[in-house]
């Protein structure tokens, strides 16, 4: 079974994370598509950094070099919502060991493997995994290769699989629900 689990790479999940999460939060498709930018050329400079002592260094060139290239009117949007800089939180993250294994992951090599009956569930909200981009991974490397094998969108949750107006994390606390009974359904079926 996978709960809104991962089918893409590291990189491509946190590309579209950063878009679906900009857009969730009412910025417009171009502005999002900035923010995407950014985090696209952050994750390239750890991919590609030989020298972890210069990693940070190298981030904060990426980031200003990639902030520089935004027009005003979308780093004014983005500044509105907390961008503009490269937080040290965000630096000490994209640094650890633990960012460039995640972005180098790959899970298809795994899922193309996988011969037992399985069960994928996403939240139709879901801004950490989203199912459009997800599903049709899935659906190459498991739909047909046994009939047990189902995907399916379960309408109106997030990404833990509860009832939610945004889908975004900071929703996820004030949510009475803690997993879905139509999920839980799904899955006793």
């Amino acid at each position: 079974m996978s709960l809104a689990g991962p089918s893409l790479t590291g990189n491509e999940i946190a590309i579209t994370q950063i878009k679906d999460t900009r857009l969730s939060i009412g910025l417009d498709i171009d502005t999002a598509n900035f923010g995407a930018q950014i985090t696209a050329q952050l994750n390239h400079t750890v991919l590609n950094n030989k020298d972890n002592t210069l990693l940070k260094d190298e981030l904060l060139v990426s980031y200003q070099k990639a902030w520089d290239a935004i027009p005003k009117q979308s780093k004014d949007k983005l500044m509105a919502r907390g961008g503009g800089q490269l937080s040290d939180a965000r630096l000490e993250q994209l640094s650890s060991n633990w960012t460039k294994y995640f972005l180098m992951h790959d899970h298809k090599i795994y899922l193309s493997k996988l011969t037992v009956p399985t069960l994928v569930l996403y939240g139709s909200k879901d801004t950490q995994l989203n199912p459009i981009t997800n599903i049709p991974v899935f659906e190459e490397l498991l739909v047909g290769k046994n009939s047990f094998n189902e995907v399916h969108v379960m309408e109106g949750l997030n990404h833990l699989f509860q009832p939610a107006n945004t889908g975004l994390m900071n929703e996820y606390v004030s949510i009475q629900t803690t997993f879905s009974p139509l999920a839980l359904n799904k899955i006793a079926v």
